[in-house]
């Protein structure tokens, strides 16, 4: 089994942590794959579309998903039978959230309310 940390980051906090915990694994050993969505050339539903051909054979493997477009990405995830997710939270998507407007701000709390209601919270 492999684990594979996706993320959406071009520079910064998510970045760092993303490749740290890909080179921790790789210094224990730990096959996994790491993919940074902001790299994939496209548009955002290019990008996804990309990133489910690069994991759709991988359905029973560990996601670590870090940034919103990540966590974002996991719902779909969730409907196509993936269910190994584990979303990360950075502070800085605080700190998105709060800058953003009424309608961003109303998609982020659906997305989060959809994931509390899964996890029976």
């Amino acid at each position: 089994m492999s684990i594979n940390i996706i993320f959406s980051d071009s520079s910064g906090g998510v970045k760092a942590v993303s490749e740290t915990l890909s080179a921790a694994y790789t210094n224990q050993g730990i096959p996994h794959i790491l993919l940074n969505q902001k790299s994939i050339r496209g548009n955002y539903l290019a990008r996804i579309i990309k990133s489910i051909s690069v994991f759709w054979k991988n359905k029973n493997e560990i996601f670590i998903l870090q940034h919103f477009d990540a966590i974002f990405f996991g719902l779909l995830l969730r409907v196509l039978g993936f269910n190994k997710l584990i979303n990360v939270v950075h502070i800085d998507l605080v700190e998105y959230y709060e800058s953003i407007g009424f309608l961003k701000k109303a998609i982020i709390s659906f997305v989060f309310f959809i994931y509390k209601r899964r996890n029976g919270n």
